[in-house]
């Protein structure tokens, strides 16, 4: 089991230069893309005097192992209200991610509107957990899932036999072993960060038919933006939608809620469809 805390920490070797040690814990195709972006905008945490992200670009351009990452931070712009900050993470001199984080002071004045409501939704201990339901299906749950719990609101057809859906998804999510981290808003849009990149896929895929579900679709570029408001409590809502697939890409959306907070954050991401290679060939 990983903690979103720990493995996602940076310590400084040097000006605008950190290190980072990847878990085996976030494994999925490599380690998993919203883990490493998680990890940059703490990198970028830790360059910043100021006090919180206001967005966050991150293309993958490569696949790391789970070795020790150097990441070097450029100063784009610096000014007393907002600083743009570029991270790359490398391994063995391979840059495999490429970042662009804006971050903001703390106690900016405006004024303060939500004009988008939550989707409805019953409250997480009512429902039942993802890896529970593939369990009762006879499935075998995937073990990123051991570093947060999610609960998918309504139906949700699983196994081979299962037909094309809507390409949406609307679940609960929370971290484990430690789910919220209210002294800390890096680490609290962390949590964003790998709850975005993690739902586009499965809602892309509930838009196809068990038996054309042959690929595979890794995320090439993540954008969140968020909305100024720190999410408190452990659980966040995520309302998400597959847009469209086709030229080998496949774009998906999704809102981030959280229950006494509202939205917190909105984005996207584009990744590109592959066919998983076999054994053997």
């Amino acid at each position: 089991m990983g903690n979103l805390g720990s493995d996602t920490a940076v310590e400084p070797i040097g000006e605008d230069h950190y290190r980072a040690k990847l878990s085996p814990d976030w494994a999925m195709w490599g380690p998993n893309g919203g883990y490493l972006a998680a990890i940059a905008l703490r990198t970028a945490a830790a360059a910043t005097k100021l006090a919180q992200p206001a967005s966050m670009t991150c293309s993958f351009l490569g696949t790391a192992s789970f070795d020790p990452v150097e990441l070097r931070v450029t100063r784009l712009r610096s000014g007393r209200r907002a600083e743009s900050l570029r991270v790359g993470m490398f391994q063995d001199d391979r840059q495999i991610v490429e970042a662009s984080v804006w971050t903001v002071a703390a106690g900016l004045e405006g004024p303060e509107r939500q004009w988008r409501h939550p989707p409805d939704a019953p409250p997480p201990d009512q429902l039942t957990s993802m890896a529970e339901r593939v369990a009762a299906a006879g499935g075998k749950p995937i073990p990123l899932w051991r570093n947060y719990e999610i609960r998918p609101v309504g139906e949700l057809p699983i196994g081979p036999d299962r037909p094309a859906g809507e390409p949406n998804g609307l679940a609960w999510l929370r971290f484990v072993p430690q789910a919220d981290f209210p002294e800390d808003p890096w680490l609290q849009a962390c949590r964003s960060v790998i709850a975005m990149d993690i739902i586009g896929f499965p809602s892309v895929a509930q838009g196809f038919p068990a038996n054309e579900l042959t690929f595979i679709a890794p995320t090439l570029d993540l954008q969140l933006t968020f909305h100024g408001a720190t999410p408190a409590g452990d659980w966040l809502l995520i309302d998400s939608e597959g847009l469209r697939t086709g030229a080998g890409l496949a774009g998906a959306r999704a809102q981030i809620w959280a229950p006494d907070t509202g939205l917190v954050a909105s984005g996207g991401q584009q990744m590109m469809m592959t066919v998983p290679r076999q054994e053997g060939r």
